[in-house]
């Protein structure tokens, strides 16, 4: 694919802090289902604690709920610190930063990012999802491309919208 191919469209992503938490929870706890594991493992540990007090074994039971109850704060709060650090690292603000162009061609795409210039066909790509306010096009199983709606007018966001589900097919996904 060459970058002097016709552009159907092309985005300059600019992210924000709360672009990139807003992605990276979607991403680390409801793609990857951590929120449910989580909860299902403390669910499990409470009711290993129940059978245990209704055996007559209070401190076994203490020893299974109470870890049941803290485990998915300690989780969320230990994931939310990390969140924190990697926008930290980043050095990501309220003001948009410049992340990287994205160019989407009829036989695929192109990413600009400083000196780095990537092109995947339409094909390589694994999936896109609609969230509010953003679209996220994966590019491999855990990479995405967070592309912001603020950075396009509403009658782009409808036209981008539209190219995505064409080019993309079943491997579209709209969430709320």
């Amino acid at each position: 694919m060459a970058y002097t191919e016709q552009n159907l469209a092309v985005f300059h992503s600019k992210i924000t802090d709360s672009d990139f938490r807003r992605f990276s929870f979607y991403n680390g706890l409801i793609r990857n289902h951590s929120l449910i594991k989580t909860a299902l493992f403390a669910v499990l540990l409470c009711l290993f604690g129940w059978c245990n007090y209704h055996a007559g074994m209070p401190l076994l039971c203490l020893s299974f709920v109470l870890p049941g109850l803290l485990l998915p704060f300690v989780y969320l709060f230990r994931y939310r610190k990390s969140v924190n650090t990697q926008i930290e690292t980043l050095k990501l603000s309220r003001e948009p930063k410049d992340a990287y162009t994205v160019g989407f061609t009829d036989r695929g795409i192109w990413i600009n990012r400083g000196n780095e210039h990537v092109a995947l066909d339409w094909e390589r790509l694994d999936s896109a999802v609609s969230v509010k306010d953003a679209t996220y096009l994966y590019y491999m199983k855990n990479r995405a491309l967070i592309l912001p709606d603020n950075a396009l007018t509403l009658s782009d966001i409808a036209s981008f919208k539209a190219l995505l589900s064409e080019k993309m097919g079943q491997r579209q996904e709209r969430k709320a």
